[in-house]
């Protein structure tokens, strides 16, 4: 899971292996590692990784498997909480102007 997590989140944020690993500081190699699943990060690097994508590790690893989480990272890629926030408060005042919601 955290293999394809990783490979999805670059790559919605349009970052080569190489870029990402200058920003994590580690090498492209280690990133090609992770995301082939055949090594993984410490618990430090989780974090970082979460951090750096605005994702929680839980999402990294697996264990949420929010919708709204998916959305963000294969439609909107990396944003800030308030920009995320402004976005889904929007998508409900549409939903509730064309009738979808209660009003």
């Amino acid at each position: 899971m955290l293999a394809e997590r990783l490979r999805k989140l670059r790559q919605a944020n349009k970052l080569t292996q190489e870029n990402l690993a200058k920003e994590l500081h580690v090498t492209g190699c280690t990133i090609a590692l992770w995301e082939s699943a055949r090594r993984q990060p410490n618990i430090e690097m989780l974090c970082k990784i979460a951090k750096f994508f605005n994702v929680s590790v839980d999402y990294l690893i697996g264990m949420d498997c929010d919708l709204t989480d998916d959305f963000k990272v294969q439609i909107i890629g990396n944003i800030s909480k308030e920009a995320y926030n402004e976005i889904m408060d929007f998508v409900s005042f549409v939903k509730y102007k064309n009738g979808y919601l209660n009003k």
